[in-house]
């Protein structure tokens, strides 16, 4: 049983730089391809934060933003109820800054789901999701980024 799908998801981000860990607004889009219990999923990230935070000359930075893509693998161990657990696990590249400023780096992302299925083309669920720094902490303008996370209500529509 195969199917593709396209994912749409929003809730909180957390951007942690040492002196904030506050979460800001997050939004998903994911493309997605299922077979049986294995899908394959790519998607984007955007995320901005307000902040406390400030620059290495004291100087407030105003607002965090993340954003990128990833390549995840995602298995459904059970399926067929209308209760579909999920893990997700892959890579991808972001870009954490003040002011949409930043530089590109790899991390790995893993995290856990659910779906409920309301019929055989549409899904709502939840997840949360830590695309951790693979090359070490982020640069940024606000002092180095440690982690990140992501906490999503979704919708999944399968064609």
């Amino acid at each position: 049983n195969s199917s593709t799908y396209l994912g749409l998801g929003l809730g909180l981000v957390g951007i942690d730089n040492g002196e904030s860990n506050d979460a800001g607004t997050g939004l998903t889009l994911g493309l997605g391809f299922r077979q049986d219990q294995l899908g394959l999923e790519l998607g984007l990230l955007a995320a901005a934060q307000n902040t406390d935070a400030r620059n290495a000359n004291g100087d407030p930075v105003q607002e965090l933003s993340l954003g990128g893509g990833y390549v995840d693998a995602k298995l459904f161990p059970l399926q067929g109820g209308a209760l579909e657990p999920y893990v997700q696990g892959g890579v991808g590249f972001y870009q954490v800054g003040a002011d949409s400023s930043g530089d590109l780096t790899a991390a790995v992302d893993v995290g856990a789901g659910a779906d409920v299925r309301l019929g055989s083309n549409i899904a709502i669920g939840g997840r949360y999701m830590y695309p951790g720094f693979w090359l070490g902490e982020a640069q940024t303008e606000a002092g180095d980024i440690d982690n990140t996370w992501d906490a999503m209500g979704t919708v999944t529509v399968y064609f």
